[in-house]
């Protein structure tokens, strides 16, 4: 329970840190980081977005409801999902 309570602690910092710095959570509580998550300015992200390990996202990218990234690099302007799946390789 002490685990799940500082994940989510964590994960409230990341989101508002993602705001603060420009990028567009629509519904930041169902938002997830990864502690390597890389956001670019002016980024759109939709409801119910996992970020898994390396993550890399441009300037004005958009991702879209219900997409779970890990070792993805989305370049500028790109649009991704809905419910897309990108893994490595």
């Amino acid at each position: 329970a002490e685990l799940a309570g500082v994940e989510r602690e964590w994960q409230e910092r990341r989101r508002a840190r993602a705001m603060a710095e420009g990028a567009t959570l629509v519904d930041p509580a169902t938002v997830w980081f990864s502690a390597d998550t890389m956001l670019g300015r002016d980024v759109l992200i939709e409801p119910s977005v996992f970020f898994g390990p390396g993550v890399r996202i441009a300037d004005g990218a958009i991702i879209r409801a219900f997409s779970h990234l890990e070792g993805a690099s989305v370049g500028a302007g790109a649009e991704v999902g809905p419910y897309a799946r990108l893994r490595p390789g």
